[in-house]
């Protein structure tokens, strides 16, 4: 396939490496040519057409998980969460992904429509299981970067609006779990498409945040995790008024936090304000981008100063077990916005420092008054 590819790459038209996708070559990518195009040279791959199109559903049918995919089916039939990253599934996964993208580049109409004839299986139960809506969903989000603009755009706003459909038409959670897992995988691996148009961002980031809400296992993990993807990917688009809007979508993200965030463990949360903080940081206006940090950091400041008044009137609430990891939590949500805002942070760095030395303080003399007390 290697061979192929590269013998097309001689021909005097305008294309280029499809690993520039993986990161492997440092040249710009153009997408995938025009089969009707490549059709006017004597090439190699005009004989092996067939071949070729079997070679595609094999390597779609045979894709393997992505690192970046956590809810999958285990070996009991359930869908869990997979915390151990199989180097070996990692490695099948960029062969194949490098596969496919070459063969997309030999045929990016052939590949298309497999893949959208694939997916309408899905939709209408022909093909539907766990494994088959898996492995085509990791094929698509594999080949990112393939295609050119325009033929990209229409492919991901069937893929994608296929998938919504199937969300609302599948009953049960497992199998609701498995479309919103590959839904978020997908919209992960196409940042230009994002970027590209608005309203289908917005759209998306809407979705992460009902997906936020879902107990199942490991989607609400999968949910932050794009979502800071495309927050670090898409930064700018969040805190520019876009056509159609009243406000940064930013503005409107920070004011419902409390809302989006419910649902959400302390490690969940801390991801979901470093996200927020990719996007503050992106905002180049310093009084914007302070009045934006306040905002954001609202929730965490207020359970601060509560504590900070308790323990103004009572040092000994620092000793208690509940306080101490309220205080911690506070303490990381600190570290994960101004991991992401950077030097911008130093308005609520001000605004906690002394509060922090007297606290260090006060629980420092604790300690040491417990071990004259108890003489250890």
């Amino acid at each position: 396939v290697q061979e192929l590819y590269e013998e097309m790459q001689q021909l005097p038209i305008t294309d280029i490496n499809p690993l520039v996708s993986m990161s492997v070559s440092g040249l710009a990518n153009g997408g995938a040519p025009n089969p009707t195009t490549l059709a006017n040279y004597p090439l190699r791959k005009h004989k092996y057409e067939t071949v070729l199109t079997n070679l595609r559903t094999v390597m779609i049918e045979k894709m393997v998980r992505p690192e970046e995919v956590l809810v999958v089916e285990n070996d009991e039939g359930e869908i869990v969460r997979e915390f151990v990253k199989e180097s070996d599934t990692i490695q099948l996964y960029k062969t194949i992904r490098e596969c496919l993208v070459y063969l997309t580049h030999l045929d990016v109409v052939d590949t298309e429509t497999i893949m959208i004839d694939k997916l309408a299986k899905q939709v209408d139960g022909t093909e539907w299981s766990w494994v088959n809506c898996n492995t085509l969903c990791w094929a698509i989000g594999s080949i990112s970067g393939a295609m050119n603009e325009e033929t990209e755009k229409r492919f991901l706003v069937t893929v994608i609006k296929d998938l919504l459909g199937l969300t609302e038409q599948k009953r049960g959670k497992d199998n609701k779990a498995v479309v919103a897992s590959n839904i978020m995988y997908i919209v992960g691996q196409y940042p230009r498409f994002l970027k590209a148009h608005w309203k289908f961002l917005k759209t998306v980031v809407n979705k992460l945040f009902e997906f936020m809400h879902e107990t199942h296992e490991g989607v609400q993990d999968m949910a932050c995790d794009t979502f800071i993807k495309i927050a670090n990917k898409c930064r700018r688009h969040f805190v520019a008024l876009q056509p159609g809007e009243s406000e940064p979508f930013i503005e409107e993200i920070v004011r419902n936090m409390r809302k989006i965030t419910m649902d959400l463990s302390p490690q969940q949360i801390h991801t979901f304000y470093e996200a927020c903080g990719y996007m503050i940081s992106a905002q180049g206006q310093k009084g914007l981008q302070d009045r934006l940090t306040e905002n954001l950091m609202a929730l965490p400041n207020t359970a601060w100063d509560q504590i900070i008044a308790e323990a103004n009137q009572n040092p000994a609430i620092l000793q208690d077990a509940n306080t101490i990891k309220i205080v911690g939590n506070i303490m990381k949500t600190n570290v994960a916005a101004c991991s992401s805002i950077g030097t911008y942070f130093y308005s609520q760095i001000g605004r906690i420092y002394h509060d922090m030395l007297n606290m260090y303080r006060a629980a420092s003399q604790l300690i040491n008054d417990a071990v004259a007390s108890d003489g250890n």
